[in-house]
C-alpha cells in the first residue's frame, strides 16, 4: 500500500535468546495493510524459540541484538509509561493461556475496553457484542476459558486482541486455521483487518504448515524464514554455530 505508515521495522534484523539457542531474524519492514508469516527452518519443531520471538515482537522483552521499531518508536528507548501507551495500539494472541481464568469470555473482552478505551457503558457493550458475533462466541459469552474448545479459545483470544482496534497484531501459531467447521478459520478476518489499511500483522509459526503458508501467500502474506543457532563460547569472543533443523 503506497504511502502507508510503517508499523514494524527491523532495520538490521534481530537476535533473540531462547535458552541454549538463539533465533535470528532477517531485516523486515511491514506497513499498514501488510502481514507476514514467520516460519522456522524446514522440518523444525521449535515452540519455545517461536514464543520467544513472538514475545519480543509484542514488546514483552527486548532482543539480544538488533532494534525493534513499532509505529515509529524504537521500543528499547521507551519509558514504562510510553511502552504501556504503545501496547494499547497492539494486539497479542499467545499460543497458550492469555485469558483470565476466573472471568467469563464477555468479561475478558470487556476488560481492555474498560482499562484503556474510556467508552460509555453502551458503546463498550456494543463493541463486545460485535466481537462476540464476529467470532461466533455469542452462545459462549458467559462461559469461562476452560469451558471452551481450542477453536473457540483462539477466537476469544483474537476477539480480545482486536477490542481496541490495534495497529499491530502478533499471533503465535496458525490459530483455528485447521478448524473442522471453518476451514481457514478466523484468518480471513485478520487479513481483512490488515487489508483495510488499519493494521499490520504477523503470525509466528513453531513448525512449518504447508497448507497455511500456501493460503497466506495467496492472500498477500510475506513468508519470512527465521534461523536458529546454538550459542557457542569461543575464547576471546561469544558467537554461535548453526544447528540443522
Amino acid at each position: 500500500m503506497s504511502g502507508a505508515p510503517t508499523v514494524l521495522s527491523l532495520p538490521t534484523g534481530l537476535t533473540v535468546g531462547s535458552g541454549p539457542l538463539q533465533v535470528q531474524m532477517p531485516p523486515l519492514e511491514l506497513t499498514a495493510g501488510q502481514w507476514a508469516v514467520l516460519v522456522p527452518p524446514t522440518n523444525a519443531d521449535l515452540p519455545e524459540p517461536a514464543t520467544d520471538l513472538a514475545r519480543r515482537l509484542g514488546t514483552l522483552g527486548l532482543p539480544t541484538r538488533g532494534t525493534i521499531e513499532l509505529l515509529g518508536y524504537p521500543i528499547a528507548t521507551l519509558t514504562y509509561a510510553e511502552l504501556m501507551r504503545l501496547r494499547s495500539h497492539m494486539g497479542y494472541v499467545p499460543h497458550r493461556g492469555g485469558l483470565l481464568a476466573n472471568r467469563s469470555i464477555v468479561d475478558n473482552l470487556a476488560l481492555p475496553l474498560s482499562s484503556h478505551a474510556r467508552l460509555g457503558s453502551q458503546a463498550e457493550a456494543a463493541r463486545v457484542r460485535e466481537l462476540l458475533e464476529q467470532f461466533e462466541l455469542s452462545d459462549r459469552a458467559d462461559k469461562r476459558p476452560h469451558q471452551l474448545d481450542p477453536t473457540h479459545y483462539f477466537r476469544a483470544l483474537l476477539a480480545r486482541a482486536l477490542t481496541l482496534r490495534p495497529q499491530w497484531l502478533v499471533v503465535e501459531g496458525s490459530g483455528d486455521f485447521d478448524s473442522d467447521t471453518d476451514g481457514d478459520g478466523s484468518w480471513p478476518a485478520i487479513r481483512a483487518w490488515c487489508d483495510q489499511g488499519q493494521a499490520a500483522a504477523v503470525a509466528v509459526l513453531a513448525r512449518r504448515h504447508a497448507r497455511f503458508e500456501s493460503w497466506a501467500t495467496r492472500h498477500d502474506a510475506r513468508l519470512v524464514e527465521w534461523g536458529v543457532a546454538e550459542w557457542q563460547t569461543v575464547p576471546g569472543r561469544v558467537g554461535a554455530s548453526e544447528v540443522s533443523a
